[in-house]
């Protein structure tokens, strides 16, 4: 079943890094303007969209004179609620594992985004939160291990302290995921709003964040933060590498292949790997029922076919 790491192109790298910075810089640069801009015309407005309703059940309330910076994260949030509201897709479906994508995603994808505006209101003078809530972002990554945002909040916080280099570095593996877009550049805006617009932004994104943990119970991730963590087929090599080391992970190996099952619900090679899994710990009906359901699910799959003949051997069947 093994699929050789060396083969292993460093997924999802992409030369667009150099427009990246390009691009912060100039929205840097822009922030004085489009301050004076909004202050001139009196802010953006959000008509027809007030009401903030999700089917989810999570809920944006976008204030009426919500200024320009504002609607740009109002919508990146109307966006993590689209995700959150998958999750709901598959849960009705009975895709319980693949659940975990879209929850896991939304999850950590808000709680950056609150973290950030927590810091960039600690960077204006406002005390830290004793709430309950994650304030880590390797912890928060790991709600959502596919989620570019955990690293791209946390360039805009290095960017707000001028810690440059590390900015960048988060912004490059932000980058690396497939899932970041060009209008997610502009939540750089957020370091330009003032402390009233951020604790009525921390408000909103804290009501959502809360919906979304009713719904959602985050299962403890071992998975180690990379911003190659949103490719299946790495998380399957990991999966791999865990169990090659001098001391083998059988949990840490089981938490990659279920990952990568989570991102990719129907492809037969992801079963396979946690049948046989199951079936190097010694727990046979484990693996013939995951052989089982990845075969229903991919019946063509090369390496369940492989994996049957190769049981019916080993269990004399």
């Amino acid at each position: 079943m093994t699929e050789s790491f060396s083969k292993l192109k460093t997924p999802g790298r992409k030369s667009k890094t150099s427009r990246f910075i390009l691009s912060v810089s100039l929205l840097l640069a822009a922030l004085t303007l489009l301050s004076a801009c909004s202050s001139d015309n009196g802010g953006g407005n959000n008509d027809g969209n007030n009401d903030g309703n999700n089917d989810g059940g999570a809920i944006v309330n976008v204030p009426k004179d919500a200024s320009d910076e504002e609607i740009i994260a109002y919508s990146y949030i109307e966006g993590v609620v689209s995700i959150f509201e998958m999750g709901h897709e598959y849960a009705d479906a009975g895709l319980t594992i693949a659940t975990e994508y879209p929850y896991g995603t939304a999850a950590a994808s808000i709680c950056a985004m609150r973290y950030a505006v927590d810091c960039l209101l600690e960077l204006q003078g406002a005390a830290m939160p004793e709430d309950g809530r994650l304030y880590d972002w390797d912890e928060i990554a790991a709600l959502g291990w596919a989620s570019p945002y955990p690293y791209l909040f946390e360039g805009i916080v290095f960017c707000a302290k001028g810690e440059t280099e590390a900015a960048m570095s988060c912004f490059e593996k932000a980058e690396a995921n497939i899932s970041i877009t060009e209008d997610d550049h502009f939540l750089i805006y957020l370091i330009n709003l003032n402390a009233d617009q951020l604790q009525t932004l921390r408000t909103i994104l804290t009501e959502v964040e809360d919906n979304i943990f009713a719904v959602y119970t985050p299962a403890p991730v071992a998975i180690p933060r990379s911003e190659y963590n949103y490719n299946a087929y790495y998380l399957r090599e990991q999966g791999i590498e865990a169990l090659d080391e001098s001391v083998a992970d059988a949990a840490l190996a089981m938490q990659y292949y279920r990952a990568a099952l989570s991102l990719e619900p129907f492809n037969g090679d992801n079963y396979a790997g946690i049948a046989a899994l199951w079936l190097e710990l010694g727990e046979a009906e484990m693996a013939i029922n995951w052989l089982n359901e990845g075969l229903f699910i991919d019946p063509e799959n090369e390496m369940l076919t492989s994996l049957l003949e190769a049981m019916k051997g080993v269990l004399g069947q």
